[in-house]
């Protein structure tokens, strides 16, 4: 667009000039003034691109399957100042980490039931004096095939009357509007940590198939345990909701800042308050069967920016794979305590 308004105001004569000195004069004046031009086009902003120098991009990993997370870092060069992104029109939240040159990173969350395929990544880094450089990544999405479970429960477990219905919708609305009340800055420090001992009875995304119908896929990671067991924040935030529902029983949400939540249902007790300021591995509540529930467990969600994810994903791009990840390789999924009728029927609220 810049370079064709620029040609349209030259004069006829710049481009057409004769053979003599002016002519010869005039066509190198507006040949340097148009290169100028495109320097300066490309430094206000053009996407950066291989052989020029730019914003560096790195996504770790940069091909993940449904349900995943990743690790954005950008390396912007001396005098950045901050950094915006988005993936197909989703916002990606970065914060600054003491470095210099300064580096930027941001938490990628791929939604459960996102469509697989490539996706551009694009980021725009600001320096000091308002100048903008942008650059793009392709971020490859591959189909996940999730465990099914087939179940037959008593139809009172399965199918709601209309006056629970009603109480189910009004507490998903509840539960979207904490999950949407997010800190603008980073309130989480180091990997995110398993928040109860005990063994996995409940894969996440996994699709259950109740009394011959389907219904919305499994959100979380369960945790089979004793009751009374203690339940840990995941990592230091915010209690945005605490209460008891009909599908998640006694619950807890906290905010971890940039889009950032973890959810823990099903509890016994509850030892927070909403608006309190929790940190990493307190004590938030304990395992518990309430709600929409076959045994003691805890249903652990991670929300982030709109993506439903794997929380064991997020404990991986947050630094935490290296001391769980023979845990979480040991631990067979065996039947045992889950809540298997608490997404609800397709097309009805989920959690």
């Amino acid at each position: 667009m810049f370079r064709g308004d620029f040609t349209k105001k030259m004069t006829a004569s710049a481009w057409t000039g004769g053979t003599g000195g002016r002519g010869c004069a005039a066509r190198r004046a507006a040949a340097a003034l148009l290169a100028a031009a495109l320097i300066l086009a490309v430094a206000a902003g053009s996407p950066a691109r291989a052989g020029t120098s730019g914003p560096a991009v790195e996504v770790i990993p940069s091909r993940l399957f449904q349900g995943e997370v990743a690790r954005v870092v950008v390396r912007g060069g001396p005098g950045a100042v901050d950094v915006t992104g988005s993936i197909e029109g989703d916002a990606v939240l970065f914060y600054g980490k003491s470095s210099q040159p300064p580096v930027f990173e941001a938490l990628l969350g791929i939604d459960l039931a996102a469509e697989p395929g490539e996706k551009t990544l694009e980021v725009t880094v600001r320096y000091g004096g308002g100048r903008r450089a942008r650059a793009e990544k392709t971020v490859v999405i591959d189909r996940k095939k999730f465990t099914v479970q087939r179940l037959k429960l008593p139809k009172k477990m399965v199918e709601l009357d209309e006056a629970t219905l009603e109480r189910v919708r009004r507490e998903k609305a509840e539960l979207g509007g904490a999950l949407e009340d997010s800190a603008a800055r980073r309130l989480w420090k180091g990997p995110f940590l398993m928040p109860a001992e005990g063994r996995i009875s409940s894969s996440f995304g996994l699709r259950r198939i109740l009394n011959g119908k389907p219904r919305s896929p499994h959100t979380g990671l369960d945790i089979g345990a004793p009751a009374g067991r203690a339940v840990r924040a995941s990592n230091s935030g915010t209690v945005t909701l605490t209460g008891e529902r009909y599908f998640s029983g006694l619950t807890v949400v906290i905010d971890h800042g940039l889009g950032l939540s973890t959810m823990y249902f099903h509890l016994s007790e509850v030892l927070v308050k909403e608006g309190e300021r929790v940190e990493r591995g307190q004590i938030i509540g304990r395992v518990g069967s309430t709600g929409r529930s076959t045994g003691p467990h805890l249903h652990w969600g991670v929300w982030l920016s709109g993506a439903r994810v794997d929380p064991r994903s997020l404990m991986a791009a947050t630094g935490a794979a290296a001391e769980t990840g023979k845990t979480l390789e040991a631990a067979a999924e065996k039947p045992g305590a889950t809540s298997p009728a608490a997404t609800g029927p397709a097309g009805q609220p989920d959690r």
